[in-house]
């Protein structure tokens, strides 16, 4: 499992700390339509799933204040009732951040799910000619569940 920097509001956070569950990182950001229009279906996902060991953790690209979460962020995530790990990454979506956390292009909503073993199970991306649905993450995330 790549160690990817972010820190939550605990302090700094490593998709480490998730081994042994399936896990779902959902990366996005305030100014991206799709992701917002997305996110609901994510939170949906995430309460119908964690009580079946499944982490839902949602990585923000919007950029830090000083340091800190976004007013715009932490709005949107009460708004939502977002009730998971929500980290902001201390990177942009420019060619390093996307490049940190392999996103193609920079390009967002962007999805990954992880086995329990910590392996990259399946990718959703965004883009030209790249569609997905929450019903296919859905899937997949069911699949990662199953698998040892």
């Amino acid at each position: 499992l790549p160690d990817f920097p972010f820190s939550g509001p605990n302090g700094p956070t490593s998709p480490k700390d998730f081994l042994g569950k399936p896990y779902l990182l959902t990366v996005w950001a305030t100014w991206c339509v799709p992701c917002r229009k997305a996110f609901p279906e994510t939170v949906k996902m995430a309460k119908a799933y964690a009580d079946k060991g499944v982490v839902v953790v949602s990585l923000c690209f919007d950029d830090p204040v000083k340091g800190q979460v976004p007013d715009k962020v932490k709005e949107f995530l009460v708004k939502q009732d977002a009730q998971f790990e929500n980290l902001v990454s201390s990177l942009d979506i420019s060619e390093e951040g996307a490049e940190a956390f392999g996103i193609a292009n920079g390009a967002l909503p962007h999805f990954k799910i992880y086995g329990k073993d910590g392996k990259l199970f399946k990718v959703f991306e965004s883009g030209e000619d790249k569609e997905f649905t929450h019903e296919e993450i859905e899937a997949a995330v069911k699949a990662a569940l199953k698998a040892k």
